[in-house]
């Protein structure tokens, strides 16, 4: 039975299915590399959006770090926040509401910070 089979149609055969495994092994390498690829960028702009974040939360409006903070009272308004500040510049510990008024007014010079003569 075997002698039966047309030599040069096993033998088209058999390239055709050798052609056929070497294209779905290309398109696999392509599909996973496209993968790849989209996780990579994904990741990228989840870096960059946490970055952002991170800066919001970190700086003031004007681009400025916030002092150090601890939890505590805040000396203008007497409330307890888990975030008062120390300016470096006054003595007083102030919630970020209060440290937020604090620092526009300084920046705009209608206040002259309490700690400012300190030597």
């Amino acid at each position: 039975m075997l002698s039966a089979v047309d030599p040069v149609t096993f033998g088209q055969n058999l390239i055709l299915l050798i052609g056929a495994l070497v294209l779905l092994g290309g398109a696999l390498v392509l599909l996973v590399a496209t993968w790849r690829g989209v996780k990579v960028l994904l990741a990228l702009r989840a870096g960059r959006r946490a970055r952002k974040a991170y800066l919001r939360a970190a700086r003031r409006a004007d681009g400025v770090c916030y002092p150090p903070a601890i939890e505590g009272t805040c000396t203008h308004c007497r409330r307890a926040d888990r975030r008062i500040y120390f300016p470096s510049d006054s003595l007083e510990e102030l919630c970020p509401r209060c440290y937020e008024r604090y620092w526009r007014e300084v920046e705009a010079g209608t206040l002259i910070p309490s700690g400012a003569n300190r030597a």
